[in-house]
C-alpha cells in the first residue's frame, strides 16, 4: 500500500487458489481520498501473479514486485511499472514487464522495491534459498554497476521476508531471515554498498546476524533507515 500526494491510495496483492504459492492473477487498485474506488485507475491484468510491494516514482509512475507462475509450476521474479492511469508502461523492460530469473531454482521471488533519487530500482527477494538484491536503471534494465551484472547474491541468508531501505549514505540495508538451529529463524540485516558488494563498515563483513534478545524464533518482517 502506498499513500500518494493527493491522499489517494495505492494497493497490491494477489489471488490465491491453493495453500501452496499458487496465484491466478494479481490485483493492484487506487481508492480516493474518501475511500471510494478510483474508477479511472484501470491497471492491466497479469496473469499466475503476485504483487508483494509497490512503490511511487516522482513522476506518479508506479513501480510494482513480485513472482508470476510459469506454466511448469516455477516462480520467477517480477518487476513491472505502471503509468498513473494505471496501464503497463511501455518505456519499460519489454512491455512494462521486466523478469529475472537464472532457471537454476523452482522459486525467484521479489519481496521489496525502492527507487533511488536518480530513478535506480532496487529490488530484494530471494532466489531459491539465498538473498537477492538487483539494481534496475530507469529503463527497466539491469544496472552493470551493481553486484555482477546488476545482481547481488548471498547464500548466508534467506530472502523469504526481504526488506530493503536505502541507507542514508549511498548504500542499502536488507532486512533478511537466517536459520537459528532446528526449525528456528532469527532475523539478519545485510548492508550493501551503492557498488552492490558487502558494506565493510557494517556489522561483520557487510552482515549483522542473530539479532534476537534470547531464544525462540523470530521473523522480522519490516526495516526503516533514519537520518543517522
Amino acid at each position: 500500500v502506498d499513500v500518494q500526494g493527493d491522499d489517494s491510495v495505492l494497493f497490491g496483492g494477489g489471488g490465491e487458489y491453493d495453500y501452496y504459492y499458487s496465484y491466478d492473477d494479481y490485483f493492484i487498485g487506487r481508492l480516493l481520498p474518501n475511500g471510494a474506488p478510483d474508477a479511472s485507475f484501470a491497471a492491466a491484468t497479469l496473469e499466475r501473479t503476485a504483487v508483494y510491494d509497490t512503490t511511487l516514482q516522482s513522476d506518479g509512475k508506479v513501480v510494482g514486485v513480485g513472482t508470476v507462475r510459469q506454466p511448469d509450476g516455477k516462480e520467477k521474479l517480477l518487476v513491472f511499472r505502471l503509468r498513473p492511469d494505471g496501464s503497463l508502461d511501455p518505456d519499460f523492460g519489454l512491455s512494462g514487464l521486466v523478469v529475472i530469473s537464472d532457471g537454476s531454482v523452482s522459486r525467484e521471488v521479489a519481496r521489496s522495491v525502492i527507487v533511488d533519487p536518480d530513478g535506480r530500482i532496487v529490488v530484494a527477494g530471494q532466489r531459491g534459498d539465498s538473498l537477492l538484491v538487483a539494481r534496475l536503471l530507469a529503463n527497466g534494465t539491469l544496472d552493470a554497476g551493481f553486484g555482477s551484472g546488476g545482481i547481488y547474491q548471498s547464500p548466508d541468508a534467506f530472502g523469504y521476508t526481504a526488506r530493503v531501505a536505502r541507507a542514508a549514505a549511498d548504500g542499502y540495508r536488507v532486512m533478511v531471515q537466517v536459520p537459528a538451529g532446528g526449525m528456528g529463524w532469527d532475523c539478519s540485516v545485510v548492508g550493501l554498498t551503492g557498488a552492490g558488494v558487502p558494506d565493510a563498515a557494517f556489522g561483520n563483513a557487510g552482515i549483522v546476524q542473530q539479532l534476537s534478545p534470547g531464544s525462540g524464533s523470530l521473523r522480522c518482517t519490516s526495516l526503516a533507515v533514519q537520518p543517522d
